[in-house]
């Protein structure tokens, strides 16, 4: 999945894809349905490329980068 242009951080969309339909409809989704995201950091050079997302947050101690 590559949808860019998602700020996980604030949950909304930056940038003018023409995917805006998609993207909403990834983050009501996600929400929607109790889910949160653990990963909101940019994993590949600016860009949240993976999705890791989970109900049960509080069982996440920590995520972060790899160097």
């Amino acid at each position: 999945m590559n949808l860019s242009d998602i700020n996980w951080v604030s949950s909304t969309i930056d940038g003018n894809s023409n995917l805006v339909g998609t993207n909403q409809l990834l983050i009501d989704t996600i929400f929607d349905t109790g889910f949160e995201p653990i990963v909101t950091f940019p994993t590949r050079n600016n860009n949240t490329l993976d999705l890791f997302i989970t109900n049960r947050p509080s069982l996440i101690e920590k995520s972060k980068p790899l160097p």
